[in-house]
C-alpha cells in the first residue's frame, strides 16, 4: 500500500492547489478562509462529514478544499510509508481527511518558519505540497503532535460550501495551532460544538446584552 499511497499522493496535491486564490469574503463570525475550522452542525445527516471537524486549506472562487482532523483510522504510518518498527511514528496513526481520493495522501505540518515544498494554511500549520518533503518529514520521525498524514480530503464546488454554511450545516471557528494537533481527536468535535454554540449565543445577544 506505501507505494500505492505516495504515488497517488502527487495526484491529490495537484487537486488542493488547484483550488484557487484566497479571497477574503466578509460574513461576520462564519467568514471563510484558509486555516478556519468547519464544525459540523449535530444536525449534519451526510455521513462523510457528520461530527467532523475541518480545517480549510483552500479556499477560492473556484472552490473550497478541507481535510477532515478527527477521524484517526487503525491504520499506522508504518503501514503506508516504508517505517522500521522501531522508528518514532511508526505507530502513529492515519487520519481519514475526506471523501475525495481517498487513496491519496495528504499532509499537514507543524512548523516555525515555512520548508521548501510546503505552503502556509495559517499560523504554524504548512501542507505538505511535495514527494519530497513529505518523505523527509516521515524519515525525521516527526510525531503526531507536529505532523498529521490524511487519506482523502473534502471538496467544495463554487459556492457550494457557502450554501451549506448559510443553511446552517457548517458553524465556523477561527483555527489554531493546538486544535488541527489536537491530542484527544476523539472528543474535538464534542468540546468545538459546545465552543460554537457558545460563540453564536454571544453573537445573538450582541455587545453589552
Amino acid at each position: 500500500m506505501g507505494y500505492r499511497a505516495r504515488a497517488a499522493w502527487l495526484v491529490v496535491a495537484a487537486a488542493v492547489m488547484a483550488a484557487g486564490t484566497a479571497v477574503g469574503q466578509e460574513d461576520g463570525g462564519q467568514r471563510l478562509a484558509p486555516g478556519k475550522l468547519l464544525i459540523a452542525a449535530p444536525e449534519m445527516q451526510d455521513p462523510n462529514f457528520a461530527q467532523t471537524v475541518v480545517l480549510l486549506v483552500k479556499y477560492g472562487d473556484s472552490g473550497s478544499v478541507g481535510i477532515v482532523l478527527n477521524r484517526k483510522t487503525k491504520a499506522p504510518l508504518a503501514r503506508v510509508f516504508d517505517l522500521a518498527r522501531g522508528a518514532p511514528n511508526a505507530a502513529d496513526p492515519v487520519y481519514a481527511g475526506g471523501p475525495v481520493e481517498e487513496g491519496g495522501v495528504l499532509a499537514l505540518l507543524r512548523a516555525q518558519t515555512r520548508p521548501e515544498g510546503a505552503e502556509k494554511v495559517f499560523g504554524d500549520v504548512y501542507l505538505v505540497k511535495t514527494r519530497a518533503l513529505l518523505d523527509k518529514t516521515v524519515k525525521e520521525g516527526k510525531t503526531a503532535a507536529e505532523f498529521r498524514v490524511y487519506l482523502g480530503y473534502g471538496g467544495w464546488g463554487p459556492g457550494q460550501l457557502e450554501a451549506e454554511r448559510d443553511m446552517g450545516a457548517w458553524r465556523v471557528l477561527a483555527g489554531k495551532d493546538g486544535l488541527v494537533f489536537d491530542d484527544d481527536p476523539a472528543s474535538e468535535w464534542e468540546r468545538l460544538k459546545a465552543l460554537s454554540e457558545t460563540q453564536i449565543a454571544g453573537l445573538q445577544r450582541g455587545p453589552g446584552r
